[in-house]
């Protein structure tokens, strides 16, 4: 903790922003959510206080020091509220989710189904559902693909021996559109905003995710 509280200290004195991806080591060592389905499967949970924990720690670092922090990942309802509040409250955050947890639950891990071992876990519904509207209105500033692609050799194991991780790059497009877009839930100009411009301002990447200027370059994406 003290080396976390250091590195913000420098990061805020060079306005650097410092992403992160909230989960408590002592409490987020398990496979899978904790839930029915973990206890029923005998595998080991990881509780949502994992991330609940790691980020109201986060947030009163951040109140300490003025830095930015960026968020990776959230797989939580209670993360979401939170995150919520620290935004009205003013604090430099911001967030993400993938598009796992935008289109996925426990339930989806099936009979040991060692591709949806991932990090972090697959939870319940109400947390996607809080995860899709966190996204709608704003609270999730942009989706993340979680690209992790592993070799058959070290997915074909037993699901708490598998790598984590999955193919994400390919799907996420069709993925947000799917459950945001064609659902209601989202716009076109905010899947866009989401998906280009949003992530662009949040890494800093100069003349990216932003629409044609004479004189800059084109970045196009064609979407049929």
């Amino acid at each position: 903790l003290l080396v976390l509280h250091r590195s913000l200290q420098y990061a805020s004195t060079f306005g650097y922003a410092v992403w992160l991806r909230p989960n408590d080591a002592w409490l987020g060592n398990g496979v899978a959510a904790k839930g029915p389905l973990a206890t029923r499967l005998g595998l080991s949970g990881v509780p949502v206080l994992a991330e609940t924990i790691a980020l109201s720690t986060l947030f009163e670092l951040v109140r300490d020091t003025g830095a930015r922090v960026h968020l990776c990942r959230l797989s939580s309802a209670a993360g979401v509220e939170l995150v919520r509040r620290a935004k009205a409250e003013g604090l430099g955050v911001s967030c993400d989710v993938s598009i796992n947890q935008l289109h996925l639950i426990d339930v989806d891990i099936g009979y040991f189904n060692a591709a949806m071992r991932l990090t972090p876990p697959l939870r319940q519904q109400r947390d996607r559902d809080a995860l899709r509207a966190g996204l709608a209105d704003g609270t999730i500033d942009s989706v993340g693909t979680d690209h992790a692609p592993h070799a058959p050799q070290d997915k074909d194991h037993p699901f708490d021996v598998a790598l984590p991780g999955m193919l994400g790059l390919e799907q996420a497009l069709a993925v947000v559109i799917d459950v945001m877009v064609n659902t209601g839930r989202m716009d076109w100009p905010t899947l866009v905003e989401r998906m280009s411009s949003a992530p662009a301002r949040i890494g800093q990447v100069a003349g990216q995710g932003r629409p044609l200027t004479i004189g800059e370059p084109a970045t196009l994406v064609l979407v049929d």
